[in-house]
């Protein structure tokens, strides 16, 4: 990836420290400074500059409008944008700025947000952070037992796990009503723990 950065002179600070930065990402970015030497012709390095990047920066700023190398290179860039699709991405420096009708529908970022625009200029998208899993509850055991061992008669008693959520004595119910059986002779209609239900009638019920 090669992308021309066209900006101020009197930008010159900012702009070189976000092409450092986007060479340090692997990005190999243009710039006038470090490509055009002593009696190298100026406007054969622009063109060759502009012909052979894949993408473009504008550095816009108070300055830029001032600057007629900028209107020149932004002319082929925004050109390079529509007739070729390469990527422009306006970037501003300071306040005051001015960006051009064409470019104003592009969404702009500050020159100090280097890994933003890195990212869009790899075609990377951070996009949201991942969804967590929504809250589930537990699956616990409801046991509803009847006690025909309890001192003054039948007793219900609730459980949900191994903890008991409470109890109380059934005076209708009759102990001699409940039978035990042993848990692998269980028949249809026996309650979990192997005691029958009371007869039909006695308001017993399975849940």
């Amino acid at each position: 990836m090669r992308v021309f950065l066209s900006h101020s002179s009197k930008d010159k600070p900012a702009v070189e420290a976000l092409a450092t930065a986007l060479r340090e990402r692997g990005i190999d970015a243009w710039l006038d400074k470090w490509e055009i030497g002593p009696g190298d012709d100026i406007v054969a390095s622009i063109n060759q500059g502009l012909d052979q990047a894949d993408a473009g920066i504008i550095a816009f700023s108070k300055h830029s409008r001032e600057s007629r190398w900028v209107e020149a290179e932004v002319s082929s860039l925004t050109y390079s944008r529509i007739k070729e699709t390469k990527k422009l991405i306006p970037v501003i420096v300071g306040e005051g700025a001015w960006i051009p009708p064409l470019l104003r529908p592009l969404a702009r970022r500050g020159i100090e947000e280097i890994d933003a625009i890195a990212d869009a200029l790899l075609n990377r998208r951070p996009g949201p952070p991942p969804l967590g899993k929504p809250a589930q509850g537990r699956t616990e055991t409801v046991r509803i037992t009847l006690d025909p061992e309890a001192a003054k008669g039948v007793r219900t008693e609730l459980r949900i796990g191994d903890t008991l959520h409470g109890g109380a004595p059934q005076p209708s119910y009759r102990a001699s009503c409940v039978r035990r059986r042993r848990p692998s002779s269980r028949e249809p209609g026996t309650a979990p723990n192997g005691i029958s239900p009371p007869p039909t009638g006695a308001g017993w019920r399975r849940t």
